[in-house]
């Protein structure tokens, strides 16, 4: 699975790659100590009735600095280094679509058989959170984390015989994928204890895993995107209680697993 679903990169020069890193490492610790503190984002803010905020500007950074500047100009990364396909982006988003629609009804089908009280018809939106994980934190990390980095790996670890290490690339990439989020937790003090750590990070690496097979099994980096969403907006997008959202949406994950290529091109022999 992991040959087919590789979308033949090119291996990106480690240095650009260690540099995509390092850079990433700088910017989320600023962002999150100082630029998220500061009145800047509260200005620009209300300047923009809410649209702009903290996670589209420091994601916007990111993806302008990692992704553009160290991935694609100096490493020369194309496309299939980033993670995408061709002619994916209509499938990925009517995909999208059908599992919001398919979430939304399993979630609330789930709360009803529960006797669980229904959430609200409809919950306000807040704009600069959508907006700021539709254009920043999304698809910056679905692009670094899914696109990038286990590809990467798997092509720079010593292989197995003459076959890339696609599994343990993939674990190494969630691990890191968990990691980063750290200055993100400790800035906000989001951990009360160690136990509440581990739990935390783990539960990011089984979600970095789930994405990255979500991503791997479609060859799809937008359906990735979209469960991603989902995730991040979950009762923003589904009115439905909480519970029954994030069943819903792991069930639609195993749903994409178990459903395959969607990529519009013919699959390739494995």
């Amino acid at each position: 699975m992991f040959e087919d679903a590789s979308m033949s990169p090119r291996r990106i020069a480690p240095g650009a790659l260690f540099l995509a890193l390092g850079v990433h490492v700088a910017a989320s610790l600023w962002a999150n100590f100082v630029l998220f503190r500061s009145r800047t984002l509260l200005g620009i803010a209300r300047g923009t009735g809410g649209l702009i905020d903290g996670t589209l500007v420091a994601n916007a950074l990111l993806l302008a600095l990692v992704v553009g500047v160290c991935l694609v100009g100096i490493g020369g990364a194309r496309l299939r280094e980033l993670g995408f396909r061709p002619r994916t982006l209509g499938r990925g988003l009517l995909a999208i679509l059908a599992a919001w629609v398919g979430v939304v009804l399993l979630a609330r089908g789930l709360a009803a058989l529960s006797g669980a009280a229904a959430a609200p018809a409809m919950r306000r939106v807040n704009p600069g959170m959508l907006l700021g994980q539709v254009f920043g934190n999304v698809p910056y990390e679905e692009i670094l984390f899914r696109g990038v980095l286990p590809a990467q790996l798997a092509l720079s670890l010593p292989k197995r015989g003459d076959r890339p290490r696609w599994g343990l690339g993939l674990l190494v990439s969630q691990v890191v994928f968990a990691l980063i989020h750290v200055p993100n937790r400790l800035a906000f003090d989001a951990w009360t204890s160690i136990s509440a750590a581990v739990s935390d990070l783990g539960a990011l690496f089984v979600i970095g895993l789930i994405l990255s097979f979500v991503a791997l099994r479609t060859r799809n980096l937008f359906i990735a995107m979209g469960i991603h969403l989902f995730l991040n907006t979950a009762e923003l997008l589904i009115p439905a209680p909480g519970w029954s959202i994030y069943a819903a949406i792991v069930v639609a994950a195993i749903g994409f697993l178990a459903w395959g290529p969607i990529s519009g091109e013919p699959r390739e022999p494995e």
